[in-house]
This record gives structure tokens, sequence and C-alpha cells, in this order.
């Protein structure tokens, strides 16, 4: 019989295990390998002695809006954690811990729980991945706000899937802030305009799967995109403010930094672009492929679920029957005083088969003819026509010793 599972095979108290053991996992593999595996902590792009002059004295060298934010996140937390490039290392690590296990969960909200595991695996199994761990740059920092804004819009698909889509008149807000993230993120890097991904899958969710209308749909994406207008134009203005240039010619700088000498893009390198995009396309690809193979297991379960019912339907008339899920059960004989058994009622007759009609014409036609003499069938021969010649009129018309013609009807002669 078919029983319901997770798109990952799992039911629901193996899920609520892996959770936990997933992050613990996780966490301890990243910091054996960081322990181990690792050459040593290296800042080749000045990273971290930009956090450590922040701490010193006011100023900053970069003019990019994730360079700035980034080292002013890690001249934050020196004060902690010491100023030695192992603490850079350290955060570095529980970065992407973060990340990774955001990524999972958003994916996993978004799309399903097999689409945030691969994505989530590939991007932990990639070997360019690991090495980020060894060198101090923004990518595991960026890609942490990437992995919030992904479950920011996980938990509105979780509303959207169980108390409905626009149940009250804060969806509009929430996405609107939603969107004032994203276009921060945008700005950050263009890696952000990856989220129009699960974005645009929850608004054609919410078309297509639940029933919203057009018009309405159409007024919730608008608010969307106004939040990420927003965001993106507000951190453009604010960098503009501390470049000491104009905004239009910030924009200029952002577009110019997509491709920059030696690799980079935006302060981060390219091959990012390529893993995230390479896991989202597969994580959304195991997806698909899970919920093909579960519809087609639904539906086989529900053909047996079918072919046992008729059996039972069938087989239910003998002393047992089969169940739904192939078992079969011996019936027992009822105790109580059932109805008596139908018998056919006959009819009260005499008569049973047509030979008896045909006997008792001719004993009619034999009472009827009796008393009439042969004189009387001499002066009457029409009655010989309109009556058929019965037993007892051939009796009374002939004797047992008479041997001649007599003609009992017009045309007619033979033996009596």
């Amino acid at each position: 019989m078919y029983r319901p599972f997770t798109t990952i095979g799992m039911n629901k108290k193996t899920e609520k295990l892996f959770y936990p053991l997933g992050i613990l996992a996780l966490g301890a593999g990243k910091l054996w390998y960081y322990a181990l595996a690792g050459p040593g902590v290296v800042d080749s792009h000045g990273y971290y002695g930009e956090a450590v002059i922040r701490l010193q004295q006011e100023g900053t060298i970069y003019f990019s809006g994730l360079a700035c934010v980034y080292t002013e996140t890690l001249s934050d937390i020196f004060p902690f954690v010491g100023n030695r490039i192992e603490a850079a290392g350290i955060c570095q690590l529980l970065f992407q811990v973060a990340w990774l296990e955001a990524l999972f969960v958003g994916m996993g909200m978004i799309f399903g729980k097999a689409a945030g595991a691969v994505t989530a695996g590939s991007l932990a199994l990639s070997p360019w991945i690991g090495e980020t761990l060894f060198e101090i740059c923004p990518e595991n920092f960026y890609m942490l706000h990437w992995s919030v804004v992904a479950v920011v819009f996980g938990s509105l698909a979780l509303r959207m899937k169980f108390a409905g889509w626009c149940a009250d008149k804060w969806e509009a807000l929430y996405l609107l802030l939603a969107g004032l993230y994203m276009g921060l993120v945008c700005y950050w890097n263009w890696l952000g305009f990856f989220l129009c991904l699960p974005a645009g899958y929850l608004l054609a969710k919410a078309y297509f799967a639940y029933g919203r209308k057009g018009l309405a749909t159409a007024a919730l994406a608008a608010g969307l995109f106004l939040g990420v207008t927003l965001g993106f134009f507000t951190v453009l203005s604010v960098d503009a403010g501390l470049t000491g240039t104009t905004g239009a010619k910030q924009f200029i700088r952002w577009f110019r930094e997509i491709r920059q000498p030696g690799g980079g893009s935006q302060d981060m390198d390219i091959c990012l672009a390529l893993w995230l995009a390479g896991g989202l396309l597969a994580g959304v690809f195991s997806q698909w492929a899970f919920w093909c193979l579960g519809r087609k297991e639904v539906t086989g379960g529900m053909e047996k679920v079918a072919d046992a019912k008729n059996t039972a339907e069938e087989e239910g008339q003998g002393n047992y029957i089969v169940t739904q899920d192939g078992r079969r059960i011996r019936l027992l004989d009822n105790p109580l005083p059932g109805p008596k058994k139908h018998v056919k009622r006959k009819m009260s007759f005499d008569i049973e088969e047509v030979g008896d009609l045909e006997e008792l014409a001719d004993v009619a036609g034999k009472e009827q003819w009796q008393g009439i003499g042969r004189e009387e069938a001499e002066e009457k021969p029409d009655l010989l026509e309109e009556r058929p010649l019965q037993d007892g009129f051939r009796e009374e018309l002939s004797g047992e010793e008479d041997d001649f013609d007599f003609q009992i009807s017009q045309g007619d002669d033979f033996d009596l």
C-alpha cells in the first residue's frame, strides 16, 4: 500500500532529526577541513588589512558597497575575537556554515527539500567554495545575505501554502520590505538578481496553483519590483555620497565593476556565479524529478488501492474479503436469525402444459356432439363445416359394422 513520504524519502519523525544532525555534520566537516586540510589563512585582496586600519582611524580605501560593508563588519568583530588573521578565518568559517544552512532552508521552503539539499550540497562540496575558507574575501559574507533573502521568500511560500495567499492586508507590505532587502543585495553584486528565480516562482504559483486573479498577482509583483528598485537606488545614493560623486556616475561605475581584471566581478570571483547558477539549476531540476517520481508513485498507489477495492467487492460474496492493503479476512456466519429464504409461488391451476388445453377442447367437442343423431346431421350438413370432426360424433354416425361412404361435407367423400 502506498505510504506518503517527503520529497527526499523521509517520514516526519526522521525529518525532525535531519535538520540538527545536518547542521552538526556540516559544521564539523567544515571545521575539520579548515583545521587539517588548509594551508593557512591568507589576505590576498587586503580586506584584513583594511579592517585593522578601520579599527584605528576613520576612512575607507574601497569604494564598492560590498567591500566597504565587509571590512566594516570585520572591524566590528575584531574587538571581541582579536585582530589576528586566524580570527578572520574563523569568521569565514562561520559565515560559510551559516549561509549553506540558510540556503538549504530557503530553497527547501520555496521549491522543496530535494532542491534545498541538492543546491546546498553541491555548493558545500565545491572545491572552490572550500578554498574561500582560507582567503579573506567577501564571498561568504555576501552569500549569507543572499541566503537570508531566500529564507524571507521561503517564509512567504509557507504562508502562501498554509495560511492562503494574501490572507491579510500586510502581505503587500511584506513583499515591499523583502524587495528592499533584495535591492540591497542586488546592488552589492549582480548575483542578487538570481533571486528573481524564487520570487517569480512564488508569483507564478500564486496565480496558477492558488487561484489568485491576474490583477491581484500583478499588483503584488509591482510591489516587489518597487521594493527592489527603492532598495537598489537608495544604497546607490548612499554609496555615491560616501565616495563624493553623483548618482549617475556611481551607477556607471557599478556597471563597469561587473567585469574586473583578474576574473573578478564587483569584488567577488566570477566562479561563484558559475557555481551558484549550476547549483540552482541542479536543485530545481532534481525537485522536478522527485515530483515526477512521486506523482507516478501516487498514481500507482491509487491504482493498487482501486484494484484492491474492486477485488474486495468481487470476492466479498464468499466467506472472506480482501482489504485495501491486501489482507484477507475470513467472515463469520451471522448468529442472528435472518429472513427466510424466498420460495417462488406456483399457480393453483391444474393446467400445466399446452397439451392439456387441446385435451380439454377434445372433451368439450365430444360433449357438444353427444345427443346429435344421424338424421339431424343429415338435415344440417352445415354444422359439419362449422365444427371440427370429433370422436364422439364419429361414433354416433357410424356403427361398428357399417362400411359405406358417407358425405360429411360438400366435396368430401371418405370412409367413416
